[in-house]
Order: C-alpha cells, then structure tokens, then sequence
C-alpha cells in the first residue's frame, strides 16, 4: 500500500507536495493549539472575511500594475501562498461548522436555539446530535439553504483562487513574452 501512496506522490508536481505539506502541519498545529481555538471562537468574522477577501485581492492585484513588477516566481508562490491559505481557513470553517452556525443564528435569528444531545450512529459509535429551534419556518428553510451556501464556499472559495492566482501567472508570462519580443 506504502508503495502505491509513494508513486501517487511522486507523480504529483513539486509546488502541490509543498502546498499539501504545509497545510496539513498548519491543520495539525492548529487543532492542538488552544490559542488558536479561542481567537477563532472570539474573531470568527475576522477570519471569514480574509478567507473571501483572497481571492478578491488576487483578482484585484491582477490588474493593477503592481503585477507588472512581479517575475513568474513570485507569482507562482504568490499563487501557492494564498491558495494555502484558503484551503487551511476552508478545512477551518469546515470542522467548526456547528460554532460558526450557532453564531450566526444567536446574533441573527431570532428565536435561534440549537439543543445539543447525547446519539448512537448506526455503527454504535457515541456522537452528538443536534435540534434547531427558529421561530419562523423560513428561517429555519434559510438556515438549510445556508448550509448548501456554506458548502460551496468550502470548496469554491481555494478553487476561486486557484483559478485567479493561475490568471495572474498566464497574464505575467504573457506581458514578459511581449516584452521579450
């Protein structure tokens, strides 16, 4: 099994085994770091926030004329870098989806209770269930959609940059090959 895992990852390009490397040492320093834990649950909009603002910037510094000033490298870590970081703040929202959640609903919804309880899965394994309560049943068909919404940007959000960071490195080689004409 060891040998096929080694041949997959030999065949996979140098900068994503880095881009994979260090967001998976970012996810384990941070799921032991209890510092993390509590500036996350206290500044959750902060950190929605950069994870949206990413990709707007990378689109944004793709036409200002700063991008001119950049050579292929440092467009592609540039690129790597905030591709990283999207997908360490999406795996992030996504194991912290029932606080974010329940946030949200306390501070916007009104009447928003969630009632935490003790479950057995199919397996017989323990885990936790969870009942929201709304006062209105569109809010309660809002907080579904939501969820769907919530959804895409965990996974649209590192392929929205990925797919700007790669533009602005097209429009580099691009204006460098002009110039060399």
């Amino acid at each position: 099994m060891s040998e096929k895992i080694e041949k997959l990852w030999g065949k996979l390009p140098r900068w994503l085994q880095n881009t994979i490397l260090i967001v998976c040492a970012i996810i384990g320093i941070v799921e032991i770091s209890p510092l993390f834990n509590d500036l996350f649950r206290s500044n959750i909009l902060p950190f929605f926030v950069i994870w949206i603002a990413i990709p707007l910037l990378l689109a944004i510094f793709k036409w200002s004329s700063l991008s001119r000033k950049l050579n292929h490298s440092n467009a592609v870590r540039l690129r790597n870098i905030a591709v990283g970081i999207t997908i360490f703040l999406s795996f992030t929202f996504l194991f912290r989806y029932d606080l974010i959640r329940d946030s949200f609903g306390y501070n916007y919804i009104k009447g928003y209770q969630s009632e935490y309880y003790p479950d057995v899965d199919d397996y017989g394994r323990d885990q936790t269930g969870v009942i929201i309560h709304t006062d209105k049943w569109y809010t309660r068909f809002m907080l579904w959609l939501g969820e769907w919404g919530y959804l895409f940007l965990i996974f649209g959000v590192p392929f929205m940059t990925w797919q700007l960071g790669d533009r602005l490195v097209s429009v580099l080689v691009k204006s460098q090959n002009k110039v060399e004409l």
